[in-house]
């Protein structure tokens, strides 16, 4: 097994496929490898220590729209 590494771009969705190109297996009785797909499971903890709450509040803050109630 290879191990590659995988730059994600800020902003990437929960959810979003990632192809990486001919990084996949070979088509059946040789020839070129497939392309390979990974899908991003994002995990969101479910009980935040008071200081995490706090930061993820000033983050959630400041990427809000100009002018939205979280603001």
């Amino acid at each position: 097994m290879l191990n590659r590494i995988v730059t994600i771009s800020a902003g990437t969705q929960p959810d979003s496929m990632l192809r990486l190109r001919e990084k996949g297996l070979p088509r059946f009785g040789g020839g070129a490898r497939r392309d390979l797909y990974i899908r991003l499971n994002i995990h969101v903890p479910e009980r935040l220590t008071g200081d995490q709450r706090r930061l993820f509040e000033q983050l959630r803050a400041s990427a809000a729209p100009k002018g939205s109630p979280r603001s």
